[in-house]
């Protein structure tokens, strides 16, 4: 069932956007959907039909809006927005950005829109699987788009200039980076939290280190249900929010811990390392 918003109030502060963004559009009207997926981002579907010059016209999209609160406040939505438009003007398949509003004044909170695209996020443990075959398609599809995401020349983007660790200090991309996460639980202001500086210690003294040549764009949460899926291809990646410059096997430990069979064993783990 879908999670309709019914207040009126927010459905024409939409519809008066959208007519801000699309001068020629009459006749608005929208059904939102407040959409449950997202775990930090309050996200929106937005279906709205118009007039244009006389012709019917209709499109959809999803608003993430930055939420009140959180651990990651400030919340700032040109960071992804920017990192969308990379993945974008790169190749791969994203949703294309739409519109970017850092002024509070239209919904009280920074948002951006993108293109609301519709396909399936099958389970690891969907029926299909049981097909060796079928979990072959998937498993290498998943590990070929992780060597695509490690392959893109982020420095010629620019793309350190907004993406973590930015300017935090260091020797090397991983200090840097352990760097930049004490910044931010400092930030946080919480209260004497022994174990958390031991960590960030040990951290420091186990870290890998690489050149920082070696360094990669990495995409942060990479696991078998943030993809949007279609006869085994990945046709829409999702969640964007913790992409930063780092090293690449961040990506290759988060899948394995959080996507089961598919996160880069064996024959997968060679697929990437050859794609």
């Amino acid at each position: 069932m879908e999670n309709l918003v019914k207040n009126r109030a927010f459905n024409e502060t939409i519809i008066r956007y959208l007519e801000r963004q699309m001068p020629d559009s009459e006749q608005v009207s929208v059904v939102i959907t407040r959409m449950m997926g997202g775990r930090s981002w309050d996200l929106f579907g937005v279906r709205a039909n118009w007039q244009e010059k006389g012709k019917p016209e209709s499109d959809a999209w999803v608003f993430k809006v930055a939420p009140k609160g959180g651990i990651l406040e400030p919340h700032d939505p040109s960071v992804e927005f920017r990192l969308l438009q990379f993945y974008k003007e790169s190749g791969l398949p994203v949703p294309q950005p739409v519109w970017l509003e850092m002024d509070e004044a239209t919904l009280g909170r920074p948002f951006y829109a993108m293109e609301w695209v519709e396909a399936e996020i099958p389970s690891l443990d969907d029926p299909r699987f049981e097909d060796p075959s079928e979990k072959t398609k998937y498993g290498n599809e998943f590990a070929e788009m992780l060597a695509r995401i490690h392959s893109l020349d982020w420095q010629a983007a620019a793309l350190d200039e907004f993406l973590p660790p930015l300017d935090a200090s260091g020797k090397d991309p991983v200090e840097r980076e352990i760097t930049w996460m004490e910044e931010k639980a400092e930030s946080m202001e919480l209260p004497p939290t022994p174990a958390l500086r031991a960590l960030f210690q040990w951290l420091r003294a186990n870290r890998p280190i690489i050149p920082n040549t070696e360094a990669r764009l990495v995409f942060g949460d990479y696991r078998f249900d943030n993809f949007f899926w279609k006869d085994g291809k990945i046709v829409s990646l999702l969640d964007f929010e913790m992409g930063l410059i780092g090293h690449p096997m961040e990506d290759v430990a988060f899948a394995r811990f959080l996507s089961g069979w598919a996160g880069l064993h064996g024959d997968q783990a060679r697929h990437y390392e050859e794609a």
